[in-house]
């Protein structure tokens, strides 16, 4: 920094030297011509005409100007109407041009010289006409002067830019403390502690305080988030494990064939549930992720929604149900993340085919400044406590189906589940989406036209796993019966696209919806 205030300066020296130089040539000139000029006149005035021929008399007031440089050699001339030379050094340069002033450089003998000319006229019987002065010296007393005049610049220019040099680094020193003050309390830190630097600064330090604090926040919400799936996976993980162990080796143990299947098959479904947990962790660690670490786009809400739909093939085929798309013809534009709300909404959907009353509806509409992703069943919705702990992780609600996810955890879908082996196979028996007005999609183990139920299917109104569907207690649970990792996912995507969770019950059944702002236009 001290260096640049010194190029700065010196740079800047270079530019005033050069500008008091060229200044005091020209001051050096006006004062010395002013000189040329006042000697000229005071012989022009001097001058008379006797006998009709001028006649001279020196006067001693122009030598006295002319004196004032006194290193100078001077030359003077006064020339008639003729062109004569009365008086004076007869080598004396004249103007080209006949002038009443006229000032211009010349030459005295080797030296370079400056002469002025005055014209005095006269209209008398004796003589008619111009009488011309010519005054000039050498250009010694210039040159000495405006030697003084840059010199003097010089030092005052010196003086001045050593004050510049030492006040700038001063100014510079103390505006820069902050950074080293930053730099010290981010050395003294803990490597966990992430909380926002307080130290004072100038506006133009505070801008980077101010982006170092809210790169520590990313960070600090990212480790958090860490922490969380850390502690939920650890939590969640550590009970089915251990069940499913203690059921193994039970049946290694076990003579009885009968019991012996019996627990193998309760490992099955334990095993099946413990892979959609896991898909659910690691969902919410790619949620997570993204809500900082990727930009968020324009995009068409309805893309998400067919997204959705297009991967809900297991889920509808597992159920058993029919799945109703609902998309408006105009889009629905928000500013957001394909792949995170694409997520959320598979995990709404998935509550909904495994907790809700059929049908399933899902779609997209707008309201106002307000976009609204939303999945419908036809039941009266979970009860109020239930609904108070909506997008809480691992809420219990008791009413799981095949047995319970590990930790009380519904079944909820997951980008795994939407990935898995087969998926791809649905598509001819799927209806093809279409956006605007509504689309169904209906598995192949669902209801035949007739109303019999396939031979190879579940009995009609139950899931494969054997719980009731249509009637029983759990229908009255809705859409949002699932607590766990799922709701919890759409929370937080939600959340972090400036929205929020909402639910609500009417004549047509129970709904829950992403409510999201419309990107401006």
């Amino acid at each position: 920094m001290a260096v640049a205030v010194a190029a700065v300066v010196l740079v800047g020296g270079a530019v005033v030297l050069a500008t008091a130089l060229a200044y005091g040539r020209h001051a050096a000139r006006e004062a010395y011509d002013r000189l040329l000029v006042g000697a000229a006149s005071d012989i022009a005035e001097s001058i008379t005409i006797r006998d009709g021929t001028p006649e001279v008399d020196m006067p001693v007031s122009a030598f006295e100007l002319l004196s004032l440089a006194r290193k100078d050699r001077i030359a003077y001339r006064v020339i008639d109407r003729a062109g004569r030379t009365l008086t004076g050094d007869a080598a004396a340069p004249a103007p080209e041009t006949l002038r009443d002033l006229s000032l211009y450089s010349g030459a005295f003998g080797d030296e370079p010289a400056r002469y002025a000319a005055v014209v005095r006229r006269f209209a008398e019987r004796g003589y008619s006409g111009p009488v011309q002065i010519i005054v000039g010296h050498t250009l010694r007393a210039r040159q000495e002067l405006a030697r003084d005049i840059a010199q003097n610049a010089l030092a005052v220019l010196g003086a001045a830019g050593a004050a510049i040099a030492l006040f700038a680094s001063l100014a510079v020193a103390s505006a820069m403390r902050p950074l080293t003050d930053i730099g010290a309390a981010l050395a003294r830190r803990d490597p966990t502690d992430l909380t926002p630097l307080r130290a004072p600064a100038p506006r133009e330090i505070a801008a980077l305080r101010d982006a170092l604090n809210a790169f520590m926040a990313r960070l600090d919400r990212q480790l958090r988030a860490n922490r969380d799936l850390i502690s939920n996976a650890a939590h969640q993980l550590r009970t089915p494990l251990a069940a499913i162990r203690v059921q193994l080796e039970a049946a290694a143990d076990d003579p009885d064939p009968a019991r012996k299947e019996a627990l193998l098959t309760r490992v099955h479904e334990r095993s099946r549930a413990y892979g959609r947990l896991l898909d659910q962790l690691l969902s919410q660690g790619m949620v997570l992720h993204r809500a900082d670490a990727i930009a968020k786009e324009r995009m068409d809400l309805r893309d998400a929604a067919l997204e959705i739909y297009e991967q809900s093939d297991i889920e509808v085929f597992a159920t058993g149900l029919r799945l109703r798309l609902d998309l408006p013809d105009d889009p629905v534009t928000v500013e957001g993340d394909l792949l995170s709300l694409t997520e959320a909404g598979k995990n709404l959907l998935t509550n909904a085919l495994r907790h809700g009353t059929p049908p399933i509806a899902l779609g997209v509409a707008r309201t106002g400044g307000e976009a609204r992703l939303w999945v419908r069943d036809a039941g009266p919705g979970p009860a109020p406590g239930v609904l108070k702990r909506i997008g809480d992780r691992f809420a219990r609600d008791g009413l799981s189906r095949d047995g319970g996810a590990p930790g009380g955890v519904p079944h909820t879908s997951s980008s795994a589940a939407g990935r898995s082996e087969g998926s791809g196979s649905m598509a001819s028996d799927a209806v093809e989406p279409k956006v605007g007005g509504s689309t169904d999609r209906v598995s192949p183990t669902a209801a035949s036209p007739d109303g019999a139920c396939p031979a190879d299917a579940p009995p009609c109104g139950a899931t494969p796993g054997g719980a009731p569907r249509g009637g029983g207690a759990p229908q009255t649970t809705g859409a949002a019966m699932g607590g766990g990792l799922g709701l919890s996912i759409a929370q937080t995507v939600a959340d972090n696209h400036g929205g929020r969770l909402s639910h609500g019950t009417d004549a047509a059944g129970f709904e829950i919806a992403m409510i999201l702002p419309v990107a401006p236009a």
